[in-house]
This record gives C-alpha cells, structure tokens and sequence, in this order.
C-alpha cells in the first residue's frame, strides 16, 4: 500500500494526542454504522472489543446507529469528553461514518477518531484521505491493536501493528496486526452496552435460519475463512484458521440462553463446518445442554455430508447460508469458488433430505460473464425445482419449494473497492470514493456497474427473468 502525501485542513494529530488527559484510563464512545440491511443483528464485534477495553480498565459506551439518529449521538458526545471514538461498519457504510465522523470531530476536536470493520479494512489509506477529519484506521482484527492504541495514544503510534494512520500530512501504513492464535484467552463478548433486547422487537426477515423466533443471539465459534472468493475482503487476508474449544464457546451460549433468554442463535463463523471432529464434538456437547434452541449457520458446499447434516438438524440447526454464487463453471473459477455445480446441487438436495433449510444465492453479472453463464443458472435451478417436486414427503417438497424461492433476491457482481474483482476491473470502474458512495447504504440486489460482456439492458433483462421465474414458486 501506497504512503500518500497529501495535505490536510485536518488539526495536527501530534497536537490532540498532547491535549488528552494524562491518565492511562480512558472515556470511549464505539459506533455501530447502520447498513442496508434491517436491523436483524447487533455488533458481536463491538461486543468483543467492549470486553477486551473494559478489561484493561477502558470506560466503553456503545451508540447505535439503527436505533439512534445523528442528533441523538451529538447530544451523547456533548455530555462526555470521549478519548477515543470508533466507528465500525462494512463497506456500504462510508456516506454515514463520513457525517458522523465530521460530527465527532466538530464537537470533540481533540479526541482520537478511528474506524474499523470491513470499509476500514478494505480501503484504509483511501478513507483517510476522504475524511480528513478521521484519525486511524484498524485493518483486519483489532483486538490486540487496540489496547497498544491504547498504550501508545499520547505517544508514537507508528508502535502499534495492525492501523494505517495520519502522521500531519503523511498517510503510514504501520505492520500488518497480530491475530489472536488462542481464542479462548478472549474474553466473551459484552453485550450490556449493545441493549441487545431492542433487535428481539424488530420484524423477522424470512430468508433467516430460525425465523419467525425473537430473541436472537449471535456466537462465533472460529475465525478464518476456506475460501478465497475474489470480491470479499477475506481474500485480502492472510490470516490462519483458528477454532475456540467446544467448552468455551458452550460457555457462551449458556450466557445467552440464562441471561437473556435466546431461544435462536446465528453462529457467524465463515464456514461452520472447518474440521469433522470439532465439529461433531461441538454438535454433541450442544445436544447434551438439552436447550430448546434453533440455530442457522454458513457453510460450503463441499464441506457437508449427510450424516453431518443429520447431527446438525439434531442438534437444533434449522437453516444454512451456502454461497453458490453461480451455476456455471467458468464464473466459479473466475470468482475463485473452488467448487462445482453439481456440488452446489448435491449439497442443497443432501440439506432439505435433512430437514434444513438452505439458504442459497446467485450473483449475475460477474466480470466477463455470458448469456450462456447465466443460462447456467436457469438450468440448474429448474433442476433442483423439478427434483423438490418429486419428493413424497409434503413437508420436504414444502421445505424444498421454500428455499428454491429463496434464490431471490437475486445479486447483482459489486466490485467493492479493495478486493481482487475491483483490482481486475477499476479501468471499467469510477474512482473509488463515487463508488463508496453509489455503495451508500444500497445492496446487492440493485446494479450499481456492469462489468459483465453483456449489456446493461441485456443484463437487466436476464435479472428480471429470474426473478420473476423464483416468483412464481408455489411453497
């Protein structure tokens, strides 16, 4: 990554990090950027650096951008002189962490201002040169980096791994952060702070595992991904795949269930399903809880077996998120999937002979994606409809037809900025802040840009088609 040298109006860093106060304890305000998305699920990561901060002896408070407006978070910063203010949230999140970022700097202007989660993590050095007023940005996991932030905050912060900062009118890039190899060291997630009771009021969102249930918890059982996909932020990322014991994350979740009265919860992990043998001594230890919950999770195509799927569904899994992405071969590979259509299929068809629901998609109009790439996706839906249809239980045919419907909506390819499909397509592409904010606050089922070989109308046209034949799906 590039050093930028660039001037700024931005007050001097050197000069607010002298103005703090001399103590090593310190007032910190996280914000939680609201997304396209409605609020179905609070900040696990909040929670978990609100516990990391608060056992160094840190003050946190939490404000939630989906439950309070931009007036109601200047009000909270004039009632108290934050140290430090962080703000989080992912990519379609620049146009609400630019104004409140603007807003924090203008009431508390020498307080640390920094970002994180995945905008931060994606485009760094970019975002410190649209915001001027932003101080830090932590890339990848902080939770190590934060408390030498911390330590280092009135002093040299070029110490701390893991941030790209502001020197004057320098933009560094310090060395990349250092993960935490042994999760259980860390310690569970603080969701006092969150007042996560107000997401169990919010309307469910049918394409969830476990819908219809209220109280929702959230528990990430490992960090790290499988996969390699080329437009996520985890292909930029070099870090291993490391797994919390069975007993830790168990502590968990009896933490939901007793204190807060979870009756479903949404495991986080990118792929649940990593290793077989911790996998099934998880499941079995969760089943011996005797809890009445539900759960959904993420998973591969390529990493679930019948007779894993029958243990989860025991268990109390309900639904799994599979990113198929696409049917046809040539997109795969481009996309880096490392799977296969009929994998797509057998997995799908291998979950609802199980009871689960899978949760599928398609994206259409990846870089250099045909017609016939698309037809691809017509076809092997039509198949998996067609074999749903010829089942003879009513409850799996049912299930079957549900989660053929749930293709839809269908996504649009979105080149975010820092990934390798942006890296591949920028000379198609606007500059990088328009795209932040065509981004804004949008998803993926709206065309932003078309890098496809087809044209837009043409594109436009298939999209519809696909739509409209999920549609017209009888559960």
């Amino acid at each position: 990554m590039p050093t930028h040298s660039k001037r700024r109006r931005a007050p001097s860093k050197v000069g607010r990090r002298r103005a703090l106060s001399g103590s090593g304890r310190r007032d910190v305000l996280l914000i939680y950027s609201p997304s396209a998305y409605p609020p179905r699920n609070y900040c696990y990561g909040i929670a978990v650096l609100a516990a990391v901060l608060e056992g160094a002896g840190h003050r946190v408070d939490v404000f939630d951008g989906y439950f309070g407006s931009t007036a109601e978070l200047e009000r909270r910063l004039r009632g108290r002189a934050y140290d430090v203010v962080g703000v989080s949230g992912i990519i379609t999140t620049y146009r609400y962490q630019r104004e409140v970022i603007r807003i924090v700097r203008r009431v508390l202007p020498r307080a640390a201002i920094v970002s994180g989660g995945g905008l931060a993590t994606g485009v760094p050095a970019d975002l410190l040169e649209l915001i001027p007023e932003l101080d830090a940005c932590f890339v990848d996991e902080a939770e190590r980096s934060v408390l030498a932030f911390m330590d280092h905050l009135r002093d040299d912060w070029s110490r701390v791994r893991g941030i790209v900062w502001r020197d004057g009118a320098r933009i560094r890039v310090n060395a990349p952060t250092e993960y935490v190899e042994d999760l259980n060291t860390l310690p569970l997630p603080d969701l006092a702070p969150l007042d996560i009771g107000r997401y169990f009021l919010v309307p469910r969102n049918t394409r969830e595992a476990g819908s219809g249930l209220p109280r929702k918890g959230q528990v990430l059982t490992a960090r790290g991904c499988l996969n390699h996909c080329d437009f996520c932020h985890n292909s930029l990322l070099a870090k291993g795949l490391r797994r919390r014991r069975a007993e830790n994350v168990l502590a968990e979740v009896d933490e939901l269930v007793v204190k807060y009265g979870v009756n479903n919860i949404e495991f986080l992990d990118e792929t649940f399903i990593t290793d077989f043998a911790a996998t099934e001594d998880f499941l079995r230890a969760l089943i011996s809880r005797r809890y009445q919950l539900t759960w959904g999770v993420a998973g591969r195509a390529d990493r679930v077996s019948p007779e894993m799927l029958a243990l989860m569904a025991k268990a109390g899994c309900r639904g799994i998120c599979f990113g198929f992405d696409s049917f046809s071969e040539a997109t795969l590979r481009r996309m880096g999937k490392r799977t296969t259509p009929e994998g797509n299929v057998r997995a799908f068809q291998a979950c609802v002979e199980a009871g689960i629901l899978p949760i599928a998609n398609v994206i259409l109009g990846y870089d250099d994606e045909t017609e016939e790439d698309i037809e691809a996706d017509f076809e092997y839906i039509r198949r998996i409809e067609a074999w749903g249809r010829s089942l003879k239980s009513p409850r799996l045919r049912q299930l079957c037809a549900i989660a053929v419907r749930g293709f839809h909506p269908v996504f649009f390819a979105t080149p975010y900025p820092g990934t390798a499909l942006h890296r591949r397509t920028r000379d198609r592409l606007p500059s990088v802040e328009d795209l932040l904010l065509l981004y804004s606050g949008r998803d993926m089922d709206e065309l932003h840009v078309n890098v496809s070989r087809m044209p837009t109308n043409v594109l436009r046209e298939r999209h519809r088609a696909l739509e409209g034949y999920l549609a017209q799906v009888k559960p």
